[in-house]
């Protein structure tokens, strides 16, 4: 690809984004999917802490509303760790409820209603 090339694939967004949808439509939709559910777990922090008037900022991180553990990377990757931790706290086995689980697939059915 030379230099002509390269300005005019970046002077039109669309139509490179059109050719790598159909190249490689296998990433794009990993990488929506991954937005969508990165999105739907922070709107599950909202409707946790909202109400109860807390900050999203502090503490920075998730934790269990029962022993109150921060929680590590790996259970916070959305839906993955739902699943793989049965729905529940991995230090004090408490029931994760499912709202959480079903925000995070609502979220990333509508973003693919809007894509689609």
């Amino acid at each position: 690809m030379n230099l002509d090339q390269l300005l005019f694939t970046l002077q039109n967004f669309d139509i490179a984004f059109n050719y790598v949808l159909e190249t490689y439509p296998v990433i794009i939709y990993g990488v929506y999917f991954a937005f969508a559910a990165s999105i739907g777990s922070f709107l599950g922090c909202c409707f946790y802490r909202l109400p109860r008037k807390m900050s999203l900022l502090n503490p920075k991180r998730s934790f269990c509303p029962n022993c109150k553990t921060e929680l590590v990377f790996w259970d916070l990757v959305p839906i993955f760790s739902y699943i793989f931790l049965r729905a529940k706290c991995r230090h004090c086995g408490i029931k994760i409820a499912p709202t959480y689980f079903i925000i995070e697939v609502l979220t990333i059915v509508i973003m693919f209603m809007l894509i689609i």
